[in-house]
């Protein structure tokens, strides 16, 4: 047998080839190594094509199935606003914002954000 520490490759006595890993871990006596033997493969052959096909057959297809279901939900039926409640803790400026008017937020929706004293319309 033998044991090639800067490679990964640990060949048998039958010929046989291991692909191991060497190297020191926390559980181990300061500065030993150990080696792990992970199979007759070498350590995740194939996994990245694996999740590339899981990726554009699974999870990509789930993706456009919710944003369908969503946008489906939202056709079929629109939710009244909230009714404005002052509250005296939201939506406080202690200075203006540095564009427009100083009252509207970057991504301000006329129809979603209030502005501190009520709905735009």
């Amino acid at each position: 047998m033998e044991l090639e520490l800067l490679g990964t490759v640990f060949r048998g006595g039958t010929g046989t080839r291991f692909w191991v890993r060497t190297g020191s871990f926390g559980n181990d006596i300061p500065g030993g190594t150990r080696a792990c033997v992970l199979g007759a493969n070498p350590p995740f052959s194939g996994s990245g094509r694996t999740w590339r096909a899981l990726s554009f057959v699974v999870a990509l297809p789930a993706v456009g199935v919710c944003a369908l279901n969503v946008w489906l939900q939202q056709r079929r039926q629109q939710h009244p606003r909230a009714p404005f409640v002052p509250y005296h803790h939201l939506r406080i400026r202690t200075k203006p914002f540095p564009w427009g008017d100083g009252q509207h937020t970057l991504f301000h929706n006329p129809h979603t954000n209030p502005l501190p004293h009520g709905y735009e319309h």
